[in-house]
């Protein structure tokens, strides 16, 4: 039986070690996780070592148009469903496009890893860290951390098409101990919509100058100068964008988001390697 072990951290080692024979497979998808491994001695490979580069980004110019049409797809059904932003003709997905790279990116690239790596190595088990949380608090689900587990979230989408068996080692992690988070696409869509949101209301504000503040010290010390002298000022904490905050800010995302989900056309973009991401990266 070939078994493969798939890394991203150090601290996946702790868990793997009492399966691993002499013979197994490791390939480690980070520095820190080949480092490691190194220095425990034992023999590893990485995902480049299972493809060409000059293949992944032949297909990255396809796969950066479908972003596009994904974020030009979300500003018109925003604008169908709240006239305030088509009468400013602002196009708050489109104007955050680099933020939802970064997002699919993140997945792609270990999608196009992992599929690869699987392909050529044939296992007949897979070996991966699937976390469950202490202390989960739903208003903030589905956020990417160094320590979530979207690898697992890929190979569970693979493993009927490539015809492995999934072992997924289930380690507690608190939750509530995260840091460096990055935004999955929904709260990414509520981020982005309510600062443009924001932007629009802080247009209403008395004055013809018009100010926008996230937690600016410098114009909350001259704030009541600004105001003697025309300028109108809406001041938002920083706080206030915190994805607790934020899941009550702009009201509309869930039926926003329901009639994308219904919609064949708007999923698709989110085909890839085989597998649909969208179910990770919401």
């Amino acid at each position: 039986m070939k078994r493969l072990f798939l890394l991203e951290h150090p601290k996946d080692w702790d868990n793997f070690k009492e399966f691993y024979q002499k013979g197994d497979v490791v390939v480690c998808f980070t520095p820190a996780s080949c480092y490691f491994i190194e220095r425990q001695g034992v023999d590893y490979k990485m995902p480049d070592q299972y493809y060409d580069h000059k293949e992944f980004f032949s297909i990255y110019k396809d796969e950066t148009s479908k972003l596009f049409d994904i974020l030009i797809y979300l500003d018109d059904k925003l604008w169908k469903e709240d006239e305030r932003f088509l009468m400013a003709d602002l196009k708050p997905f489109f104007l955050h496009s680099y933020q939802f790279k970064i997002i699919l990116e993140n997945v792609k690239i270990l999608a196009y890893q992992s599929g690869r790596v699987i392909d050529k190595e044939k296992p007949d088990e897979v070996y991966v860290i699937k976390q469950k949380y202490d202390g989960y608090k739903d208003n903030i689900k589905a956020i990417f951390t160094p320590y979530d587990d979207i690898l697992f979230r890929v190979l569970n989408q693979f493993k009927q098409s490539l015809a492995f068996k999934l072992v997924a080692l289930e380690v507690r992690v608190d939750r509530n101990e995260k840091t460096n988070d990055i935004s999955s696409l929904v709260n990414k869509f509520k981020e982005v919509v309510s600062f443009i949101e924001c932007r629009i209301e802080s247009s209403k504000s008395k004055g013809n100058k018009r100010i926008l503040s996230l937690s600016c010290t410098e114009l909350d010390a001259i704030k009541k100068s600004l105001l003697t002298h025309g300028y109108g000022i809406t001041f938002l904490p920083s706080a206030d964008f915190g994805l607790t905050i934020l899941k009550y800010t702009y009201r509309k995302h869930k039926d926003l988001l329901k009639k994308a989900e219904q919609d064949r056309s708007f999923l698709s973009c989110f085909d890839f390697e085989g597998i649909n991401i969208y179910p990770i990266v919401r």
